[in-house]
């Protein structure tokens, strides 16, 4: 079996992590989402609690796992994703379930011949900065130098953008190309300040397609919850800086 792992706090799922998810589909034959809680503060210019949180994964939850039996599997990321991913990563090098992570989603460590952790560049550093180092026998054992563990960096904005394109249209049969680039290209900051235009349609249109009609309407409401002066100032300024 060839593991994907993704993991973040998504505040809330969108598009842009929807890429995430179809790049570790498209390359694995299962993949486990680690779902982080944590909130926003409300000095942040939205207030995401982590009720609001709770509520959206519940609903993202339970669509993922109906449209992609089998293939995808939801769990929260306790105490963090990346901690949780750490340690899925040590029962595959393990061969054992000794933290409970995988086999709380029906994996058993010793089914898995490879396993991948696909996210943002950036959001890799955590992972690689063991690699070569003297903690890289205790983290990942010899799974990355046999090549059995490897960190997939996925860069919406870069040279794999035809790569990542194909990995979406699925959801997005009857879209361009150039709809589907916006679609993946949704970042958080930018997400989130579009709330304030109080503009259902708009906002539901970054949410993924593995949501129903209704599902996403749950979610706009929920949203709608965290709204705070500021978020429109914020909103406007991620989108000059993303036009420059």
């Amino acid at each position: 079996m060839k593991l994907g792992l993704i993991g973040g706090g998504f505040k809330p799922f969108t598009t842009g992590h929807f890429t995430l998810l179809s790049k570790a589909m498209a390359d694995s034959d299962v993949v486990v989402v680690f779902y982080g809680l944590a909130g926003r503060k409300k000095g942040s210019g939205y207030n995401y609690t982590r009720e609001m949180s709770k509520d959206v994964y519940e609903i993202v939850k339970a669509a993922l796992e109906r449209v992609y039996s089998g293939k995808v599997r939801v769990m929260l990321g306790v105490p963090t994703p990346i901690v949780t991913a750490f340690q899925a990563i040590e029962e595959v090098k393990n061969g054992t379930a000794n933290h409970g992570v995988l086999s709380s989603v029906g994996i058993d460590p010793a089914d898995v011949d490879e396993v991948a952790f696909f996210s943002s560049p950036e959001d890799l550093k955590p992972f690689q900065k063991h690699l070569g180092g003297p903690k890289e026998d205790k983290y990942f054992g010899d799974l990355h130098t046999t090549g059995r563990l490897s960190f997939v960096g996925v860069n919406s904005a870069g040279a794999d953008l035809d790569d990542i394109l194909a990995a979406v249209r699925h959801a997005y049969p009857e879209s361009s190309d150039e709809d589907l680039t916006d679609l993946v290209q949704m970042r958080g900051s930018t997400f989130r300040g579009l709330i304030s235009t109080r503009d259902e349609a708009k906002i539901s249109k970054y949410l993924p397609n593995f949501l129903t009609p209704d599902e996403k309407k749950q979610i706009v409401t929920i949203l709608l919850q965290g709204l705070s002066e500021n978020l429109f100032r914020l909103y406007v300024q991620a989108t000059l800086r993303e036009n420059r």
